[in-house]
């Protein structure tokens, strides 16, 4: 199975824009598309537009189930109780992981934007399993090990982590 890794910039509140970055990649061979934390909108948005992650997902939905791959990538997820920093799994079908620890120091302060989820994921792509945590997750062995009690083969951690963090990831 071949999985791209699509460390692209994210333009802020733009999701067209981004949408469309995405998609550029989608040309190559792989089967496995990965893209950054909270790349619908940019790490640091300032508007919630739900309409406009709504339609890209389906997009995306649209275009996986026509190429038959998985696409995943980072943004927010809005439901009645509040924002979720989210990872979209997107196939013919979407499922959504919802990051479980939010950090509440330096640049990050995702606990004052964001609602904590509560459960770890697991899912399977042309008959591999996958792990799926976003960047802080990383950090809390617990979370692979629940993967790894389900089965995953690989585990994907998307982050969108500044320079200030950087040298952490990428030991991981």
């Amino acid at each position: 199975m071949r999985i791209a890794l699509c460390q692209i910039p994210t333009e802020t509140d733009n999701i067209p824009k981004n949408l469309n970055n995405i998609i550029k990649c989608l040309g190559s061979k792989a089967e496995v598309y990965v893209f950054p934390e909270m790349f619908l909108t940019g790490y640091f948005s300032k508007k919630d537009d739900p309409e406009g992650v709504k339609d890209a997902v389906e997009k995306l939905r649209v275009l996986a189930a026509e190429k038959d791959i998985c696409i995943v990538v980072g943004g927010p997820e809005y439901a009645p109780e509040g924002k979720y920093n989210a990872a979209y799994v997107i196939t013919d079908t979407v499922r959504t992981y919802r990051k479980i620890h939010l950090p509440a120091f330096g640049p990050f302060t995702e606990k004052g934007r964001f609602i904590a989820g509560k459960e770890p994921m697991t899912f399977e792509f042309k008959d591999m399993k996958f792990g799926l945590c976003i960047c802080y997750d990383a950090f809390f062995p617990e979370q692979i090990k629940a993967s790894a009690v389900e089965g995953s083969e690989v585990n994907i951690v998307i982050s969108a982590s500044p320079v200030t963090s950087r040298e952490a990831f990428e030991c991981i």
